[in-house]
């Protein structure tokens, strides 16, 4: 799994609403094109979130697990490769944590990972920054 982490003054629910307000991502973030809701409403457990990222296909994520004000986990499945990212809001020494991991599973993994860890892996260090910046800003 790859994970990326920062650090924000921000408390943890300030970095929870910048975080789990997921449809306003591309304004904010260069690596999301869109995050339109499909089905459920607002960020719950079994909705699903139509996602487009420059260089990627579209994807549907599902919500899977959620513990509001802390963590959601979401997955998106397509042939041969199941990707899961997970994102974690805890306290931390000056204010709050944040944590982003993703994973890929199934046929293609290896290939996929191969191929994408060290751009997938700079997308979301990029994210957790910006998050943890945005945070901070109110």
């Amino acid at each position: 799994m790859l994970k990326a982490y920062a650090d924000a003054s921000a408390s943890v629910q300030q970095v929870w609403t910048v975080l789990a307000d997921v449809t306003s991502w591309p304004e904010q973030l260069s690596t999301f094109t869109s995050v339109t809701q499909v089905e459920g409403d607002g960020l719950v457990e079994g909705a699903r979130y139509r996602v487009r990222q420059p260089g990627l296909p579209p994807a549907t994520y599902e919500v899977l697990e959620l513990t509001d004000g802390e963590s959601f986990t979401w997955s998106a499945a397509s042939p041969g490769i199941t990707t899961t990212a997970t994102h974690v809001v805890t306290a931390g020494a000056n204010g709050a944590r944040l944590e982003l991991g993703i994973e890929w599973r199934g046929l293609l993994a290896r290939p996929v990972a191969l191929l994408a860890a060290r751009r997938t892996a700079r997308m979301i260090e990029l994210e957790a920054r910006t998050f943890a910046r945005l945070a901070e800003q109110g």
